[in-house]
């Protein structure tokens, strides 16, 4: 009997999406253990092979980290029984070992694969159990949102720099102060989360301190509603001048690029959670956000009125807003009162994917966001 090919296409669907969702959401904790877990597998998998030698020494495809991380990913995603299939290069072409090798040759696709099953599954939560009355207007916002998405993408995929590369660059000519220390691994992956995930937070509070940069930035607030799709929606020019800040930092410090590439994806992750129209339960948001940011927290950045749209700059952690003393608790009028995107900026406007675009050559005026809880601008 033919089976019915709907239910055929969501099988294979989920057969395919499930490894790769696996081997990224593992990636994290296995970056963590990366060089206890090669001498402990060594020791396990004893056959005497060369790459048992190499991996007992720690060298272990120092020349070519991008494919040493695409096979720790295939461990993460098809267990540790495999181990010496995947090192040796054996790739069968049937059943579990075809994805194997599906995965070892696009793993670097895997992030992308799986911060859009993200963006996928809150879309999905969100519509279900919207956090804001208002209409959304997805046939309106929608396409101006991801259609800036995939210029971006196109953009990083053109541009042959990354803080990840450059970092991988660093530790292989043993550049930058945490290699030339010689900093044991926990260090460096210490030194790299904080490090960056602080550079992120006094990037994005630049971002609406000096009125160059607020040009570029603003568009990402031009949003009159707030939902997953915000997220991706950036300024092609703010995604240059990230790279220009973060890639000299990269070098300089010697991030670790295994924990810098597990904290981008994160980071990705983070951000549609927090641009999500979801309202977390508060016995729920208010431990998550002693240390992260959350929906509730995020959303008041996103506020009409100026004092609330100049807080909670935190991209991953919170506690950098609480440092730094740029942090809300909650709108001051309510939630629900609380009016999304920018005064100055009309719906029509905000819209229009041609008219954000130019929206950077276009006169800025840092004060021109009323400071009102009301969210009525004193601009026609």
């Amino acid at each position: 009997m033919i089976e019915p090919a709907q239910p055929k296409i969501i099988q294979t669907a989920v057969a395919w999406a499930w490894p790769v969702w696996r081997g990224v959401a593992a990636g994290p904790a296995l970056v963590v253990t990366v060089d206890s877990a090669r001498k402990t597998l060594a020791a396990r998998h004893t056959r005497g092979e060369d790459f048992i030698c190499d991996l007992r020494y720690s060298n272990c495809w120092k020349s070519n980290r991008r494919q040493d991380l695409k096979k720790h990913l295939a461990i993460a995603a098809f267990g540790r029984r495999y181990f010496s299939e995947i090192y040796r290069g054996n790739w069968p072409h049937k059943g579990r070992y075809r994805k194997m090798e599906w995965l070892h040759t696009n793993s670097e696709n895997a992030g992308f694969a799986a911060y859009w099953l993200c963006i996928a599954m809150f879309a999905v939560i969100e519509w279900a159990q919207p956090a804001f009355g208002a209409e959304a207007r997805r046939h309106d916002r929608w396409p101006t949102n991801f259609g800036i998405g995939i210029v971006n993408i196109g953009l990083t995929m053109l541009v042959p720099v990354s803080g990840v590369l450059a970092a991988q660059w660093a530790k292989t000519n043993g550049i930058g102060l945490l290699n030339l220390m010689h900093a044991p691994f926990w260090l460096a992956a210490l030194a790299t989360v904080l490090l960056r995930s602080l550079v992120g937070y006094l990037f994005h509070f630049s971002e609406h301190k000096l009125r160059a940069l607020w040009r570029i930035h603003r568009i990402h607030h031009c949003d009159t509603h707030l939902d997953v799709s915000t997220s991706v929606r950036n300024h092609p020019l703010e995604i240059v001048v990230l790279f220009v800040v973060t890639v000299p930092l990269a070098i300089a410090v010697g991030f670790d690029p295994w924990v810098l590439a597990a904290y981008e994806l994160f980071e990705n992750m983070t951000n549609a959670f927090a641009h999500a129209n979801l309202r977390l339960p508060e016995k729920i948001d208010k431990p998550l956000r002693l240390l992260f940011v959350t929906p509730n927290m995020h959303c008041l950045h996103h506020s009409a009125w100026r004092p609330e749209t100049d807080s909670n700059y935190g991209q991953v952690f919170s506690f950098w807003d609480r440092l730094f003393g740029t942090y809300s608790a909650a709108p001051r009028a309510g939630y629900d009162a609380m009016r999304i995107g920018l005064n100055e900026i009309a719906a029509e406007q905000a819209a229009d994917i041609v008219w954000q675009m130019k929206l950077p050559a276009l006169p800025s005026d840092l004060r021109a966001r009323e400071a009102s809880p009301s969210g009525k601008s004193a601009q026609p």
